[in-house]
């Protein structure tokens, strides 16, 4: 949160009569899932002929993460977060900032629907979707962990 904003959070504290309550020295835990993940688009959808024209592929899975416990794997489509359609990245970032560590959480997936491949992306390596394809619906039980200190500035 940058500095202006604490301000702001600030004065409308004092304004509400609640600015030493709020602002104890306490830390903040965000929910951490640890996958690595990228977006389907419309157009890849198409390209595929697939009826999935939104969602989130699990391109790497942090060893020893939520997401590894609970079963998700590489190439696994995130469709639905504690039964809240996932509309698209951002859209999972907030509803994990919202879910205190220690949460157990409903992760719908699409399982073996997505092809992947290593491919090269302005001088990158990144992981392609080369297809989208059948595939079955599973519900896996994540429970969301406190984000590591090594990835607070990410």
């Amino acid at each position: 949160v940058h500095e202006n904003e604490n301000a702001m959070v600030r004065d409308a504290l004092d304004r509400a009569g609640g600015h030493e309550l709020a602002c104890e020295k306490q830390k903040v835990s965000r929910g951490w899932l640890g996958v690595w993940l990228t977006e389907v688009s419309q157009e890849t959808a198409e390209q595929f002929g697939s009826p999935y024209a939104s969602g989130l592929v699990i391109v790497n899975v942090d060893e020893g993460s939520p997401a590894e416990a609970g079963g998700l794997q590489r190439g696994d489509m995130i469709r639905r977060y504690n039964g809240t359609a996932v509309k698209d990245l951002a859209h999972l970032k907030a509803l994990l900032q919202g879910t205190p560590p220690g949460t157990t959480v409903t992760v719908t997936i699409l399982h073996d629907g997505v092809s992947l491949e290593p491919c090269e992306i302005d001088g990158r390596s990144e992981q392609c979707i080369t297809g989208l394809h059948g595939g079955v619906f599973l519900e896996r039980s994540v429970t969301i962990a406190e984000r590591p200190s090594d990835l607070e500035d990410e």
